[in-house]
């Protein structure tokens, strides 16, 4: 959203969040600037808007189940306004998430008082691509770079 405004984007910012501590900040930093909505992603059929652009940040499709994933993907391009794009932020299937405690090969789970709390799975790119062509979006472009904390990470430009 920072990076938005500082390059002066005019267009109308809605913000889809479910964490209770997030959506303070939002309020707190971005009140008068974006329309805010306190909703879990997977509940977005709910909306009945069409958006040029998604942006799904902070890994938040590794928040899902494999299983999950394909049908997320789909659910957030069918609100897409005609030519527009989805952009999917994500880390490397080889990386393992902040505060992880366990990780498998791209399932990871994390504990709090040795009691697994969290979990997800992280898709690689060609299960990214893979989600993207079954919500007929044919264009997949793969954007990678590194964090300010030098973490290896990719965004992903669906259309």
């Amino acid at each position: 959203i920072e990076a938005l405004l500082a390059n002066g984007f005019e267009g109308e910012i809605t913000a889809i969040e479910r964490s209770p501590p997030m959506v303070k900040h939002l309020k707190a930093h971005y009140d008068k600037q974006i329309q805010l909505r306190q909703m879990d992603i997977q509940n977005c059929f709910s909306i009945h808007e069409q958006f040029d652009v998604i942006f799904f940040l902070w890994s938040g499709l590794a928040d899902f189940a494999q299983s999950e994933q394909s049908q997320v993907i789909w659910q957030l391009a069918q609100l897409l306004a005609v030519g527009g794009k989805l952009i999917v932020d994500a880390v490397p299937e080889s990386l393992m998430p902040v505060d992880a405690k366990k990780f498998a090969p791209q399932s990871f789970s994390i504990e709090k008082d040795s009691v697994p709390t969290y979990g997800g799975y992280v898709p690689t790119a060609q299960q990214i691509n893979d989600y993207a062509r079954s919500a007929k979006l044919d264009r997949v472009r793969a954007i990678h770079f590194k964090t300010e904390t030098n973490r290896d990470r990719s965004i992903f430009v669906l259309s």
